[in-house]
Order: C-alpha cells, then structure tokens, then sequence
C-alpha cells in the first residue's frame, strides 16, 4: 500500500516536469508570468483539501512514555 508521503513525492516530481513543459506555452515563451502564479495559486487549497482526505485524522503525535507530546521529550 502507497504511503501519503510516497504519493506526494510522485506528485511532485511529475508536477515539476509537467511545469517546465507548460510555463512557455503559459506564459507566451516567458514574457508573462501572472497566469502561471495564478494556476499555481489555485492549486494550493486543492493540495490542502487533499491532504485532509487522503492523510484522515491530524492529531499530535504522542510518546508511550507517561503520554507525553513528542516535542517536550525532545527538549
């Protein structure tokens, strides 16, 4: 079974070579950029709703010892 963090790195190795191939077509070979930020912009509330579905419960992580949170055992 993929893991979250195995599909997000696919992810975003695809969307980077996918980006390199369609920034000139965007953007009119590199002379205007506003519609490239705008796409990328509305891709991260997408990227948040996706996370929330395919991760379920965000929760702290906690240590078997005494349940504690894990940064204080860090300190």
């Amino acid at each position: 079974m993929a893991s979250l963090a195995g599909i997000s790195g696919a992810v975003g190795v695809i969307s980077v070579i996918t980006a390199i191939q369609l920034v000139p077509i965007i953007t009119n070979d590199g002379t205007y950029y506003p519609p490239f930020f705008i796409l990328g912009a509305s891709l991260v509330p997408l990227m948040l709703i996706s996370v929330l579905f395919v991760g379920g419960r965000i929760a702290p992580v906690r240590s078997k010892q005494k349940n504690k949170p894990f940064a204080e055992m860090v300190r």
